[in-house]
């Protein structure tokens, strides 16, 4: 009786720990990962953008919105009591606030807080990366996610899906 109890404990703490998207990797460090090679890089190849006066207004406002975006969205998940990390279960299905606009809001943020920081460190190599980025975000993170969320809430989240976009 005893092994067939552990044997139970078991399999239910493995289907806890695999109740998360099994993403690459976490998206801020894919994201920090993008810039860090767009540094380099531009260590090695620096190219000139535009006039820092207008680098500098754009960054700040992409960066500021990124903030905004980021803060408004992670406290709708901390307000369900859900995780935002992508290597714990989701608890929760939010679709209010920010997430009325776009599945994918956390990702939109990350999205402006890197073009915002491409702008202010005069980073080119940074905007040609960020198609790379992108795709490797939509096909290895977001597919991911969709794939559980799908699994998890089942109708609701493709419901949620058809109403609302991926990204804007």
């Amino acid at each position: 009786m005893t092994q067939e109890n552990n044997l139970i404990e078991d399999t239910v703490e493995n289907s806890a720990q695999n109740d998360h998207p099994s993403v690459i990797m976490r998206p801020p460090l894919l994201y920090g990962l993008f810039l860090l090679a767009a540094i380099i890089i531009e260590l090695v190849i620096g190219i000139d953008l535009i006039g820092w006066g207008t680098q500098f207004a754009i960054g700040m406002l992409l960066m500021s919105l990124g903030f905004g975006i980021g803060a408004a969205s992670i406290m709708r998940f901390a307000g369900e009591g859900t995780n935002v990390q992508t290597n714990r279960p989701a608890t929760a299905l939010v679709t209010d606030g920010t997430y009325r606009f776009s599945r994918n809001p956390i990702y939109i943020a990350l999205t402006c807080l890197y073009v915002g920081l491409c702008f202010l460190l005069d980073l080119l190599w940074g905007f040609i990366f960020l198609a790379p980025l992108l795709y490797t975000m939509n096909r290895h993170v977001i597919e991911r996610e969709e794939e559980y969320l799908e699994k998890k809430f089942g109708e609701s989240y493709q419901a949620y899906k058809k109403s609302t976009r991926r990204w804007l």
